[in-house]
């Protein structure tokens, strides 16, 4: 039985679910448009397809380890709903973010807003996650991978001194690397 302080957790993965999947429409809808069909059209916008591929890695993994925290939880609270609010607010705003980056690869502010604004949600969902485990107390099941967290964290940290020091487009290198190791440990 579902006490006061206790809610049903279906609707906070089916507004998450809805979310990340119009987030992810709305990359497909700004990709940048071929000015013909060849690879030399495709090798040219490279640097503008780059965000976009590293945002949908982002927003699958997210998507694939949010189901999965989710699963062994039936319940939540508001602290969680707060917490998926902030996660949710931080991704509606990475298909401006990665049109910004897609537009100034290049650019060191532009690297620095999209990293940042991965680690946030990186961050952020850590906390999601540290808290379905206060809740459940399904600690094995549901805990976060400590080496995955220090590995992401020293890609993140590594990316931005690179970049910091004249590298800047390695900066988002870097922010694949981390959701890649985010996604497979």
């Amino acid at each position: 039985m579902i006490t006061k302080k206790e809610i049903n957790s279906d609707g906070i993965e089916v507004i998450s679910d809805a979310v990340i999947v119009i987030i992810m429409t709305v990359l497909v809808i700004q990709l940048p448009q071929l000015e013909q069909p060849s690879l030399a059209a495709i090798w040219k916008l490279k640097f503008s397809y780059l965000p976009y591929i590293i945002s949908f890695i982002i927003c699958i993994t997210l998507w694939m380890n949010h189901h999965t925290i989710f699963q062994q939880v039936r319940t939540i609270n508001n602290s969680v709903i707060i917490i998926t609010a902030v996660l949710l607010v931080l991704l509606i705003i990475l298909p401006y973010i990665t049109s910004l980056l897609s537009e100034n690869f290049h650019s060191l502010i532009s690297q620095l807003i999209y990293s940042i604004n991965f680690i946030l949600v990186y961050i952020t969902f850590l906390i999601l996650t540290r808290c379905l485990v206060n809740i459940s107390g399904k600690l094995n099941e549901i805990s976060y991978n400590k080496k995955e967290v220090m590995i992401v964290l020293v890609l993140f940290i590594l990316g931005i001194s690179i970049g910091l020091n004249g590298y800047p487009e390695l900066i988002s290198v870097f922010c694949l690397l981390s959701s890649i190791v985010w996604y497979f440990i």
